[in-house]
């Protein structure tokens, strides 16, 4: 399994800040960051790149994209085509669709309310042995109204739902901190700057968690879990999925 420490999110955050336009210290929440290098590592160690890509309720401007060069880039958005509601089976649309390398879908599952069937779905679209990418946070606010069903998954429910659908779990990550939890749960997610000892002393919910002004919360803290993401591979052999 690929790990990585907060020097090895360091690092990718300066190599590759200069290439998100900065976005990765003022712009993306840092757990999305800590994930992103955690798919760059991914994306080393089995070969994404030139794979056919299939993004699930997303744009061709996922972050994850920037980090491979995929042969082709197909987008499935429910925003777009109602066909392409995770909680139906898609009987009609994998039969008119070819299957791809990998299939993503970033920060969806909350916003569905069957994730068991909205799981069985993206692997219908992964071709034998392809691969399934998720993230998802785990404890969050009411957001993407009036599509939210939950504040999110453990690590452990996004196994179970894999091991349901007869998926392998390749890899698995999570983060988090308290100082991020805290204002998590209040809509605000937090940029490594933000994060930082003395910030964020702005608002009057920050006067009442003095303790939260004074922490740096760059750091994975055990036993707290924001977000997660997760890895999974189709078998090689012919499954009825739907």
């Amino acid at each position: 399994m690929i790990t990585l420490d907060h020097n090895d999110v360091i690092g990718f955050i300066k190599r590759r800040n200069r290439d998100y336009s900065k976005k990765l210290t003022n712009f993306y929440n840092y757990s999305r960051v800590v994930s992103l290098a955690y798919f760059e590592r991914m994306v080393e160690t089995y070969e994404f790149d030139s794979m056919s890509v299939a993004i699930v309720s997303g744009d061709k401007h996922e972050p994850e994209l920037r980090l491979m060069e995929p042969s082709c880039v197909d987008i499935f958005s429910f925003e777009d085509d109602q066909r392409y509601d995770l909680d139906k089976p898609w009987e009609e649309v994998l039969h008119n669709t070819r299957q791809y390398d990998l299939v993503m879908a970033n920060q969806v599952l909350e916003h569905i309310s069957n994730p068991r069937q909205g799981l069985m779905n993206l692997a219908g679209l992964a071709r034998n042995g392809g691969y399934i990418y998720l993230t998802i946070p785990t404890i969050n606010c009411i957001h993407g109204e009036p599509y939210f069903y939950s504040a999110g998954y453990h690590p452990r429910f996004l196994n179970r739902l894999a091991e349901e659908t007869g998926l392998k779990v390749i890899e698995a990550g999570h983060w988090g901190s308290r100082k991020y939890l805290l204002n998590a749960v209040i809509g605000d997610w937090l940029t490594i700057r933000q994060l930082k000892r003395a910030s964020l002393l702005r608002n009057r919910f920050r006067l009442r968690l003095p303790v939260d002004f004074w922490s740096d919360g760059r750091f994975n803290e055990p036993g707290i879990i924001t977000d997660c993401w997760v890895l999974l591979q189709k078998p090689e052999k012919e499954t009825l999925w739907i």
